[in-house]
């Protein structure tokens, strides 16, 4: 895997669980945006869920968003024996800058604005 694009800006953000040291050439970025989600939250509820505050996945859905948009190939992948074969993402050989706005309450719309504010000024190349 080549290194992270030269115009490329953004960091690799630590949090709960999840170390600043856990981006690779593979995974060039990592942050968390929680801000309107704090607010939302503020009332405690006993249906509240623990959640990584930090850029680490809680329950599986941006790990399986960020494999299926650019996972590397993984040869003989299958599930309980079924459909051996070669696994990849869509861009196997994309760099990956993960930003987390969703929580188990919700995605909140200030978060989900600050995060393409970000993304922009961190160099993000969407044109895939």
């Amino acid at each position: 895997m080549p290194p992270a694009p030269q115009k490329w800006r953004g960091i690799c953000q630590g949090g709960h669980d999840f170390s600043s040291s856990s981006c690779n050439r593979k995974l060039i970025g990592a942050r968390f945006f929680s801000k309107g989600h704090r607010v939302a939250s503020m009332t405690s509820s006993p249906d509240a869920v623990d959640e990584y505050v930090s850029p680490r996945d809680s329950h599986g859905h941006g790990t399986h968003t960020a494999s299926t948009a650019g996972g590397a190939a993984v040869p003989m992948a299958g599930v309980l024996g079924n459909g051996a074969g070669e696994a990849r993402g869509m861009g196997p050989g994309a760099h990956i800058a993960i930003y987390k706005v969703c929580w188990f309450s919700g995605c909140y719309s200030s978060d989900i604005l600050a995060v393409m504010d970000v993304a922009i000024r961190e160099g993000v190349d969407w044109d895939i």
